[in-house]
């Protein structure tokens, strides 16, 4: 079979695939570790996938009148020709209603004959929201948005974990609270950019460079000329805005306000600056009796013997000494059944 290539750019660039086709996972796998099979398994399976035809499945739905004042509709799908799913096919995320109703057949009906009520329930659904992207699902959304080239996706990946914009949990990204902010401030001053379709257009527009086809200062000039104005509104109002909550200010009673600094929120007094509060997020949820029982708290700081404070980090709560940055003791506060640990930060 052949493909229209998406890139010219891309075209150079060999496919991994198996040097022949007749040696199936099989044959090969004595003479493969197992990390070796699992691979070529894939290669060899996703080769042959995209040379076969693709699946034909029969969908079938039925409308059923229910009195003068109710439809319902029953829907049925059924594979009658595998093709290349014969071979490989892709994990989706999908639930398990959806999974079941795959195959799922309809008996045979005919229009105007009459059906008996067996069961019949209620339930109120509401609309959710997509589910969070993986690695792999986010490399499909580029490739179908036109944005980068397989050799580009582990990078831009690696940027977007590397920059702590983003954390991985039970195989989703997850944003973080600075990929949230960083987000919120380009698409409020950089709109025209964050537009999904802005990258894929300038590929395209350097690939014509890249060709003779177009002039790199004609492009450059357009660009600085949208893009200049942008960066000096922004340097000008550009900021993260303050979110009041209903938390009291346990110093004067006015609410605090949830402030961005670095990298994280802290919680600061809105009858600043007359009232200077502050204090972590973390502490006004802290509880001691999360962490280990007998664990002192009053204890001196290891390296200086002055008071210790406690802290919150990276890692989580700590006691840290009150002289920082002259000293840099510290004393990891245990979780329940852990032991205690000393170290220098």
């Amino acid at each position: 079979m052949q493909y229209a290539s998406k890139k010219s750019a891309q075209e150079a660039h060999e496919a991994i695939r198996p040097t022949n086709l007749t040696r199936t996972p099989e044959q090969v796998q004595p003479y493969l570790d197992i990390d070796q099979y699992k691979l070529y398994c894939l290669v060899w399976k996703r080769f042959i996938a995209s040379q076969m035809k693709p699946a034909v499945y029969d969908t079938v739905s039925a409308d059923i009148q229910a009195g003068t004042s109710y439809l319902f509709r029953a829907s049925g799908m059924q594979i009658v020709f595998k093709g290349f799913l014969a071979i490989y096919e892709e994990k989706q995320d999908i639930t398990q209603d959806q999974e079941e109703g795959k195959n799922r057949l309809l008996p045979p009906l005919e229009e105007g004959s009459s059906l008996l009520l067996q069961q019949a329930s209620c339930a109120q659904s509401f609309t959710k929201p997509k589910p969070r992207f993986t690695e792999a699902s986010l490399v499909r959304e580029l490739e179908k948005c036109g944005i980068g080239r397989p050799s580009t996706y582990a990078s831009i990946m690696n940027k977007i974990h590397s920059s702590e914009y983003t954390t991985i949990e039970i195989g989703t990204m997850q944003p973080t609270e600075l990929g949230k902010i960083i987000a919120q401030m380009l698409e409020e001053n950089f709109t025209s950019i964050m537009d999904v379709t802005f990258t894929a257009k300038m590929e395209d527009a350097l690939e014509a460079i890249a060709s003779d086809e177009s002039d790199w200062k004609e492009l450059l000039e357009q660009f600085w000329k949208d893009f200049l104005p942008m960066v000096e509104k922004a340097e000008k109002e550009a900021k993260v805005p303050k979110i009041l909550t209903d938390i009291a200010c346990p110093k004067c009673g006015h609410k605090l306000e949830k402030i961005w600094s670095k990298s994280k929120y802290f919680y600061g007094c809105s009858n600043y600056p007359e009232c200077d509060y502050t204090t972590a997020i973390e502490a006004l949820s802290f509880n001691k009796d999360d962490y280990a029982e007998g664990f002192d708290w009053e204890q001196p700081c290891p390296e200086c013997n002055s008071t210790m404070n406690i802290r919150h980090g990276k890692y989580g709560a700590f006691l840290g000494c009150s002289n920082y940055p002259k000293c840099k003791g510290i004393v990891n506060i245990p979780k329940k059944g852990e032991e205690i640990k000393r170290r220098r930060r």
